[in-house]
């Protein structure tokens, strides 16, 4: 019970959060870190949290989304991103709690405004519902989350 505690006052000031091919890595203010495997997690709840942002001067991103349109959409949709170098392109769309339920992959784009349509199915060809989706675009290091809602 004790360490619990413990930990759970060591989570309210956390000051990086980041996570490994199968493990979470914690860094504390004072210094201190904790890993856990992911296999292990069952839950996390957070009971307050402070968010620290470093802004990066315009220009600086390798990777912009410049649309998604229609939003809300019914049938599909346009992604739009501008990306500063060429490279591969990771596009998953989850349900505003997480899930998975489309992957989109893009090999060899150019550097510019690149674009892929989602026709709103998941990776199972089933219509997906209505509801709030998160559109998620992974380019090197860079992760944009963007959210987009369906209205059938």
């Amino acid at each position: 019970m004790k360490k619990w505690i413990f930990l759970s006052l060591l989570v309210l000031i956390p000051t990086r959060i980041w996570s490994q091919q199968d493990s979470l890595t914690i860094n504390f203010k004072n210094g201190k870190h904790v890993t856990i495997a992911l296999s292990q997690i069952r839950k996390i709840t957070f009971d307050s949290l402070t968010a620290s942002v470093s802004e990066r001067p315009i220009g600086a991103h390798s990777l912009e989304v410049s649309a998604i349109y229609p939003n809300p959409l019914n049938r599909g949709t346009i992604i739009s991103f501008n990306m500063a170098t060429g490279g591969n392109v990771h596009i998953a769309i989850h349900t505003i709690k997480g899930d998975l339920i489309k992957t989109l992959f893009l090999s060899n784009c150019e550097a510019g405004i690149n674009k892929i349509e989602w026709n709103g199915l998941d990776d199972h060809a089933i219509s997906v519902p209505s509801g709030e989706y998160l559109c998620e675009i992974r380019f090197k290091n860079e992760v944009l989350i963007k959210k987009m809602e369906i209205v059938r």
